[in-house]
């Protein structure tokens, strides 16, 4: 059962959860900051740190929560896909509510939204738990295993650009435009945030419908019961695991540092927010033109040359944005398709590097943990985002970045602002990729499944 085909149905279900799991991901990633600066009005320094606080909450449940699956058993026999059942409805309305605000003090305000946000972060812990680990449980032929995940690549490709594609043209036909000075202002953008952020849950909770009901775990095992700190040891000492969690942290980077803040470059630096959907769009194009052929890639040259080679694109790219992104706008749509092609290559290498750690780990240590892999992998992602969101918050308040406040509802940026933005996304995208090229040659995976196999 473990080597049974999937059916296209099953595929595309779970390119329907990856697209639907990317677009809440992208849209906290990408408006939420924006939405707290010029919505709810509270300084971007004290917005960005406070989201980046809470994955020192989600270190916490995490591990927690991944402990408790891998331990569980659910009456049916299986111990990841009725996780997804449970969690997508509570998770979507959280979704919801942390873009929502109420009419009071700035206090209250800022308590009423960063509340919101950490009660919303252990729902989603639930929710993303299965959407990673599915996968990695569905089936043990590489073939099937490359194949899911170059159907979920164009479903994160879908996902990470969606939201910038359609969330503005939602805020703003929802909100109402006036012109200040020039410039389109909205004029309830309280509603059109809260409309978008409606219309995202309800296809997440769609997508992840049709995925637990075509979905099927064939790797089920019976595990002993492993302590959560035992857990974390066993993962800690396993290189490849490491390697693997640094690669996906700087990917993590990169995919905040592009698709994030597409809008905070063309709404600040370009001024001009129309460019935000065909630059978004890019992205999806150098997905659909990579993942077809990461499969051929892959059996040609091997993990580590493929992960290397979609690290290259990637620091081309970036090299090209930061030299011309402040004379022409050509170089963000080169970014874009770059970023397109080089995670959808990274990323196709990183969940099966993900799926073999939990196989070689069985097969080493007699356990299988396949919910505290996915979780705590998706806890260094969050933490990726974590950082670039302190960090770019941090310096746009050192280069004058000036926040939406009621003497100053309609802020112009000055120039050291823009500057900065420019610099944070590009150098920042140029350096993940040369360090996701340097641990993609430490990943020893081949080398451990065959002495496995002996």
């Amino acid at each position: 059962m473990a080597n049974e085909k999937l059916s296209f149905k099953e595929k595309f279900g779970y390119a329907l959860t990856a697209m639907g799991s990317d677009m809440t991901t992208q849209t906290t990633g990408s408006f939420l900051q924006l939405f707290y600066t010029s919505v709810v009005g509270i300084p971007i320094a004290l917005a960005s740190l406070v989201i980046s606080l809470s994955v020192i909450w989600d270190a916490i449940n995490d591990p927690i929560i991944a402990s408790w699956v891998d331990n569980h058993k659910f009456k049916n026999g299986e111990r990841i896909r009725p996780v997804l059942a449970f969690s997508v409805v509570p998770f979507a309305l959280c979704f919801v509510l942390i873009f929502t605000t109420i009419d009071a003090s700035l206090p209250a305000r800022i308590a009423y939204s960063f509340g919101w946000y950490f009660i919303y972060m252990v729902p989603r812990t639930f929710y993303y738990l299965p959407v990673f680990t599915l996968r990695q449980v569905a089936t043990a032929d590489l073939g099937e295993r490359l194949s899911i995940n170059e159907y979920i690549s164009y479903g994160q490709a879908f996902g990470s650009s969606l939201p910038t594609l359609i969330m503005w043209p939602i805020i703003y036909a929802v909100a109402g435009v006036t012109e200040i000075n020039g410039v389109e202002e909205m004029i309830n953008p309280q509603r059109g945030y809260f409309v978008a952020a409606l219309i995202i849950a309800v296809v997440v909770i769609a997508c992840s419908l049709f995925n637990y009901f075509t979905t099927k775990e064939r790797i089920i095992v019976d595990n002993p019961k492993t302590p959560i700190m035992t857990a974390i040891k066993l993962l800690i000492k396993d290189k490849n695991f490491v390697y693997n969690l640094i690669i996906f942290f700087f990917y993590g980077m990169v995919v905040t540092l592009t698709t994030g803040y597409a809008a905070y470059y063309c709404n600040y630096v370009m001024l001009d927010r129309t460019l935000v959907t065909p630059i978004s769009a890019m992205f999806i194009v150098g997905t659909l033109i990579a993942t077809p052929f990461v499969k051929r890639l892959y059996n040609k040259v091997g993990r580590n040359k493929a992960m290397v080679i979609g690290s290259i694109i990637l620091a081309v790219g970036a090299v090209v944005f930061t030299i011309f992104a402040r004379t022409t706008a050509i170089s963000a749509f080169f970014f874009t398709l770059c970023v397109g092609v080089g995670t959808a290559i990274t990323i196709i290498v990183i969940g099966i590097n993900r799926a073999d750690v939990t196989d070689v780990l069985e097969w080493k240590e007699g356990r299988r943990m396949d919910a505290m892999v996915s979780n705590v992998t998706s806890l260094i992602k969050k933490l990726a985002h974590a950082l670039i969101v302190l960090g770019l918050g941090l310096i746009l308040q050192f280069a004058n970045f000036i926040e939406k406040t009621d003497a100053n509802p309609y802020p112009t940026q000055p120039e050291s602002a823009k500057i900065a933005i420019v610099l944070i996304m590009g150098i920042g995208v140029l350096i993940s990729s040369l360090l996701m090229a340097y641990f993609s040659n430490k990943v020893t995976l081949d080398e451990e499944i065959e002495k496995c196999k002996k």
